[in-house]
């Protein structure tokens, strides 16, 4: 949650007015942070760990298939 006000926050301070939103289904893929800005759809995991692994980008590259969004998609870790 801290991340997410931090973003609300740099966001409102530039004037930038996005959709966020959350994605979760019934078999529990879940992505973190969802950015609408404009026409893109900017998927966002949200990790603890010091150390990126390589399961972090399983959920943003399934997401990105499903929605055949060209956004780069984020991944905040540490």
């Amino acid at each position: 949650n801290m991340i997410i006000v931090d973003l609300m926050k740099n966001f409102n301070a530039q004037g930038i007015h996005n959709t966020l939103t959350f994605f979760r289904d019934i078999n529990k893929k879940e992505i973190d942070l969802i950015i609408e800005s404009g026409d893109k759809i900017i998927p966002v995991e949200i990790k603890a760990s010091e150390t990126i692994q390589s399961k972090f980008f399983e959920t943003l590259t399934w997401f990105q298939e499903q929605t055949s969004t060209t956004a780069t998609p984020i991944i905040i870790y540490g």
